[in-house]
């Protein structure tokens, strides 16, 4: 299980090696993703600075020779060895304060739970690469059906009620289908993913469980804020002539990460942390993270390729004619 604590202790220098990389977590309610953030920074540096830290430095000076001094002889001197006082933890403090640590989620508010992606060290470079990616989340999201709220979710004002009844599974169905392929028209053609800045997109939707009031629907989105989720669940509520809201969010998958590798609240201690990055580190394959831009370069060279080799098929088959 933990590797680091069955080892004994190890020195801080070469666990710092092993905490630099892509991470997934799980993000729990009433938490922002700047106080996630602070906390995985501030676990990682206290299991550092619990570690054996490297030596304190040394100061050479220059002393009488006991030896010489004990014989009568006081102008014997020597160079000795001995502790900075200046670089001992109590006077200079810990040896690690900072680490630098960033999110890809974007639109995550503190309400929304799940998979968060976060970087640590040098992963930071590959965060950046992964966001321009644009890889899709699928997210869990829960509405209830008969009240309406100003902020689309169960804490706000409620400002209207309706009945429900007449909804139906089939009408709600309906109304995901339309949503879906309204949202596939602005998908650019030919590229597994958008260009440049884009506007929320819902790749697939489907409801998974239907219990009215309340019904729960998986969404696989690009670029979708959770304020933008209540939203289109408030427009649900509308098409089916009633009203709803989004009483969860939840992210269930980010690109290629999974519940399966988001630790959980209670394993944000830096064993967990290194564990949690090393499972991680071959999760995404390089292919994965080439920005949409560059695929499609690719794409066009990888065309003309093929109509170069189509035309000099064409020419070869004229000569032997």
């Amino acid at each position: 299980m933990n590797s680091l604590v069955k080892q004994g202790p190890e020195s801080a220098y070469k666990v710092w090696g092993k905490v630099q990389g892509l991470l997934a977590v799980y993000k729990p309610a009433d938490l922002s993703t700047k106080d996630v953030i602070n906390t995985i920074e501030t676990a990682v540096l206290q299991g550092l600075n619990q570690l054996k830290q490297r030596p304190q430095k040394t100061l050479v000076k220059i002393v009488q020779d006991e030896t010489s001094v004990a014989q009568g002889n006081s102008n014997v001197l020597m160079a000795v060895k001995v502790a900075s006082l200046a670089d001992h933890p109590l006077v200079a403090g810990p040896r690690y304060t900072r680490i630098k640590t960033a999110s890809s989620a974007k639109g995550i508010d503190r309400k929304s739970t799940g998979v968060m992606v976060l970087a640590v060290g040098s992963g930071t470079r590959k965060l950046e690469v992964y966001k321009k990616a644009k890889l899709s989340r699928t997210l869990s999201v829960k509405g209830r059906l008969g009240f309406a709220t100003d902020s689309h979710d169960p804490e706000g004002k409620i400002w209207e009620k309706t009945t429900y009844n007449h909804v139906t599974r089939d009408k709600l169905d309906c109304i995901i289908g339309s949503i879906h392929r309204e949202t596939q028209k602005t998908i650019i053609r030919g590229l597994l993913h958008p260009v440049g800045e884009t506007p929320p997109l819902i790749l697939n939707a489907k409801c998974v469980d239907f219990n009215p009031p309340d019904f729960e629907l998986e969404l696989e989105c690009l670029s979708a804020s959770s304020q933008y989720l209540r939203f289109m669940i408030h427009d649900i509520g509308l098409e089916l002539k009633s009203s709803a809201v989004a009483t969860q969010i939840r992210c269930i998958r980010d690109g290629p990460f999974t519940l399966e590798h988001a630790l959980l609240r209670k394993h944000w201690k830096l064993p967990y942390i290194i564990e949690g990055i090393a499972k991680c580190r071959n999760l995404v394959k390089h292919s994965q993270l080439v920005p949409p831009e560059v695929q499609r370069q690719v794409l066009e060279i990888q065309e003309g390729i093929d109509e170069s080799v189509r035309l000099m098929e064409g020419s070869n088959v004229k000569d032997l004619e």
